[in-house]
């Protein structure tokens, strides 16, 4: 409503970004009387948002006509788009780029076997190294990256390498995350190659990677159809009780295979998840482990999930 009527009324909105939203009829007459009357938006992008074809050729009658300078509609989310664009230019430098101690490290390792490289100051840059000797050449099935420097970028670069090179390997399993800067945007491009049912990855730990609720709904979806991850890690992140309630309704009623799930040290949690933890508990059957400790949860929150334990056999909350 506020831009609505920004756009209606004033002339300091020249460039426009909406991503991931319902576009209305309304927003979209205030985007025309913005361009075409005032003069003032000249650059328009809209990336993974619902519009109707009417909205749409009237947007680009705009374009047409001149009155926009620059418009884009796109399926594919922002987030997506602008970390490609990043990668690339890192990509670019790749060529010039080694860690001679990370690629020593790895070369030490046996084929299929597991591979420590957690301390080790890696950066998205480290990724292809990583992708190349570990995964396509020695085929680790247990790799653990934790407290790096890792980002959403190193992420991406890491979910296309896996993606092409699936039909080549199929041995990870395990994949260790936790204590980098993955973040919302980092869970995306993770979530969308798990809700391929290719890949055989069981573990994943995302602990300390300023995940959001944002993050919890894109695991809920993949979540959904995913069929070989056992275990997930999602401690010390910045999941609010908003995310917990997509996560537990999404296990309680359309997953069948996580048998674990850590939430513990998750501030934002408090009592207003118990409701859907509960149910989440009682409703799915694959489900044997969850952690909880240290979130935000009273007393008498944390005694209501200890009587549902007792109520369900081989069953346990770390509380």
């Amino acid at each position: 409503t506020c831009l609505i009527t920004s756009l209606l009324n004033d002339s300091f909105i020249s460039h426009l970004r909406v991503s991931e939203s319902i576009i209305s009829h309304q927003f979209i007459e205030a985007l025309v009387h913005a361009s075409k009357e005032r003069r003032s938006l000249t650059y328009v992008e809209f990336y993974n948002c619902q519009l109707n074809e009417d909205d749409i050729s009237t947007i680009q009658l705009l374009y047409t006509n001149e009155t926009l300078t620059h418009l884009s509609i796109s399926k594919q989310q922002y987030v997506s788009v602008a970390i490609t664009d990043m990668r690339q230019q890192l990509i670019n430098e790749f060529s010039q780029y080694q860690n001679t101690k990370l690629e020593q490290k790895i070369a030490q390792s046996y084929i299929h076997s597991s591979i420590c490289l957690d301390n080790m100051n890696l950066v998205d840059q480290d990724m292809e190294i990583i992708i190349k000797q570990a995964i396509i050449i020695k085929q680790c099935n247990f790799i653990s990256l934790q407290f790096n420097k890792f980002t959403s970028i190193g992420i991406s670069i890491l979910t296309d390498a896996l993606n092409n090179n699936n039909n080549n390997n199929n041995t990870l399993e395990t994949l260790y995350l936790g204590n980098n800067y993955i973040s919302d945007d980092g869970v995306y491009f993770l979530a969308n190659i798990l809700s391929d049912n290719n890949y055989t990855l069981k573990t994943l730990v995302l602990q300390k990677n300023r995940i959001t609720d944002r993050g919890a709904r894109y695991l809920a979806q993949m979540l959904k159809v995913n069929k070989t991850l056992i275990w997930l890690y999602l401690g010390q992140n910045d999941i609010s009780d908003e995310g917990i309630r997509i996560l537990a309704q999404t296990i309680e009623n359309q997953n069948h295979t996580l048998e674990m799930l850590v939430l513990s040290c998750n501030k934002l949690l408090t009592d207003l998840s118990i409701d859907y933890l509960i149910k989440m508990i009682q409703h799915n059957q694959s489900l044997k482990k969850l952690w909880i400790d240290d979130c935000n949860l009273s007393e008498l929150g944390k005694e209501r999930l200890n009587k549902i334990q007792q109520t369900k056999k081989d069953f346990y909350i770390r509380i």
